[in-house]
């Protein structure tokens, strides 16, 4: 497979994960505006978050007007996906099915393991996994539902309850996160959020369907 941007492995969070340069991605793009301004501005924009989705490093010997040293951005191969997908142009379509490919070919690569006990503790852990998963869902499935009952008038729903309507399957932690960027973009946006009871969570913000379809845009 040819290499359209370098993928590489490094830790986030302690976590060993596929990695991008975003300047080598900003270059690639081929945005209108400067590399630092562009990803600071997704980084707000899209609620990134540092040691989770990217790890920033200062760069030295690379300036030479002896400034201060150039920030370099290492990105998960997730929040590269997303940076294509919302340039909306022919190279962020290309750059997006490349890291898809590259996710495919990494998994392949997966050796498998040869002693039989440890293989045993792995397919444990990996059932024990999927249990929680499902178990999340299943909060998740019910939240749906009384979210449908408790939308406003206004068309004001629960990241759940809108997702239920969608049809789009999110997780707990997936959840949160766009819970947040849809928090910033009401308040870009000067639109108030509601509130709607929860008996599993409590008290659960509530967003404008227009907010709501810009932050689950990016996961198409």
């Amino acid at each position: 497979m040819k290499d359209l941007i370098l993928v590489a492995s490094e830790a986030i969070n302690g976590d060993q994960v596929q990695t991008v340069n975003a300047r080598e991605l900003h270059g690639f793009l081929k945005v209108g505006r400067d590399f630092s301004n562009w990803i600071k501005a997704r980084i707000e924009k899209y609620g990134f978050l540092e040691n989770e989705d990217y790890v920033v490093f200062a760069v030295s010997g690379e300036n030479p007007q002896a400034g201060r040293p150039t920030t370099d951005y290492h990105i998960s191969i997730d929040m590269a996906k997303e940076l294509s997908m919302v340039e909306n142009n022919d190279q962020g379509r290309e750059a997006r099915q490349y890291f898809i490919r590259c996710e495919k070919q990494a998994k392949a690569q997966v050796a498998p393991i040869q002693d039989p006990q440890l293989a045993a503790m792995v397919m444990a852990l990996t059932q024990i996994d999927q249990v929680k998963q499902e178990q999340s869902s299943q909060r998740l499935e019910l939240e749906n539902l009384k979210a449908k009952m408790t939308a406003s008038p206004e068309q004001f729903y629960t990241v759940a309850g809108y997702a239920s309507l969608r049809g789009i399957n999110v997780d707990v932690k997936r959840a949160n996160a766009l819970g947040r960027k849809a928090t910033k973009l009401s308040k870009e946006n000067e639109l108030e959020t509601g509130t709607a009871h929860s008996s599993i969570f409590g008290t659960v913000k509530t967003y404008h369907v227009d907010i709501l379809c810009e932050v689950f845009s990016t996961l198409l």
